[in-house]
């Protein structure tokens, strides 16, 4: 389920996908998911930037914006 979080393209596919892994962290009382789960509720901008459905960006920047770091990293060599 974590793997789906960059895959939301809809706020409500992302909200509900949410509810889901808090409740099964909740059902397998797995302290570490749980802990890892609070900090991004405390810092919600660390997952909701790295999808579409919950990102402020534009449709039309979130496409034309590079998917990875390499014209980044290749201005610093």
């Amino acid at each position: 389920m974590l793997r789906d979080i960059p895959k939301m393209l809809v706020r409500e596919h992302y909200d509900k996908l949410m509810i889901l892994i808090h409740q099964e962290a909740k059902l397998l009382n797995d302290k570490s998911l749980s802990d890892w789960l609070e900090h991004k509720k405390s810092n919600p901008w660390v997952l909701e930037c790295i999808n579409l459905g919950t990102s402020e960006m534009t449709h039309e920047d979130w496409f034309t914006t590079s998917h990875d770091t390499n014209i980044a990293e290749s201005a610093h060599t």
